[in-house]
């Protein structure tokens, strides 16, 4: 049976291999592995993770209650973080997105 609810504490462990998952899936051709480790590291530490945990809602799918996906919540501004060079920044732009602001500095070693 597919649910979905809340996140608790007990469910942090499966978010994070999650995590690892899909940032491997839909960053490997763009960002070296090292890299996602130490931005998964950092993004789904203890500490991050129990901010999640107090001030936004985070919600876990489950099929046969195992944890198959999660969502958070927080601010209600929609922003996107894209790498230059990311070959798929046209769509994002063609979806209403827009420049706002560019960050000449790096991103865990990334320009």
């Amino acid at each position: 049976m597919f649910t979905i609810r809340e996140m608790n504490r007990s469910d942090i462990a499966s978010i994070r291999k999650i995590a690892v998952v899909t940032w491997k899936n839909t960053y490997s051709e763009i960002i070296l592995e090292e890299i996602q480790a130490k931005v998964l590291n950092d993004a789904y530490s203890d500490v991050e993770m129990e901010k999640r945990l107090n001030s936004s809602l985070t919600l876990v799918a489950e099929n046969n209650d195992k944890i198959t996906g999660y969502a958070f919540f927080q601010e209600s501004t929609l922003s996107l973080m894209v790498y230059k060079g990311n070959p798929n920044l046209s769509f994002y732009e063609k979806e209403g997105f827009r420049v706002i602001k560019e960050n000449a500095g790096d991103f865990y070693g990334i320009q």
